[in-house]
């Protein structure tokens, strides 16, 4: 879409898709709401892999049309980083993603013992859905995975509307997360600066 007004070109995702992903971050309805209950409701998501690997399926080594393992293997890995069970994130890093996801701290590092305990497939799915399990319901759901997904430099700066139609506003802001930005992803806008620190 373009605006006549601004003279600026924008892209409309609908709830829970972002920027060149083909499937939903978070099972939501298009209102925003979760949808679904239990862990089957992240089938439709990124997710996905993690809830297979964890049932020990894993994909197909090659494609036939459909996902395959090296796709399962990608998913899993930016979801240990998305949840906050990746090995190598520093402690404070794990700390932000507890805050950002709106869980305890404990099952992140217990999650990230197991993964280097045993790195297959199988423990890093059973991490990445102790963590999925963990997460809040209703409206708060897709606000938390989008605030942990951009402080992961997973995702852009999540906007999401004042109330239907209206002006939008940035989660990372009004949470203080981090920011950190990944090649090959949106840059997020850095943070406004008080004028008095502007140039020093």
């Amino acid at each position: 879409m373009r605006c006549r007004t601004h003279r600026r070109g924008f892209t409309l995702y609908p709830p829970a898709h972002v920027p060149y992903g083909r499937y939903p971050v978070a099972p939501v309805s298009p209102d925003g709401r979760a949808a679904g209950k239990g862990l089957d409701r992240f089938v439709g998501t990124i997710f996905k892999a993690a809830l297979d690997a964890s049932r020990g399926l894993a994909w197909p080594r090659e494609s036939d049309g459909g996902p395959c393992w090296p796709s399962m293997w990608r998913r899993l890995k930016e979801s240990e980083v998305w949840l906050g069970v990746a090995p190598g994130l520093c402690d404070k890093e794990r700390e932000e993603r507890a805050a950002d996801l709106d869980v305890d701290l404990l099952p992140l590092l217990e999650g990230a013992a197991a993964i280097r305990a045993a790195p297959g497939y199988r423990s890093r799915g059973t991490a990445i859905v102790r963590i999925l399990d963990e997460l809040p319901a209703g409206f708060l759901l897709l606000p938390h995975i989008l605030r942990a997904g951009h402080a992961a430099g997973l995702i852009g700066e999540p906007l999401v509307p004042v109330h239907p139609g209206g002006p939008l506003r940035s989660l990372t802001r009004e949470q203080g997360a981090s920011i950190r930005s990944s090649p090959g992803r949106d840059h997020p806008r850095k943070r406004d600066v008080p004028s008095s620190r502007r140039g020093s």
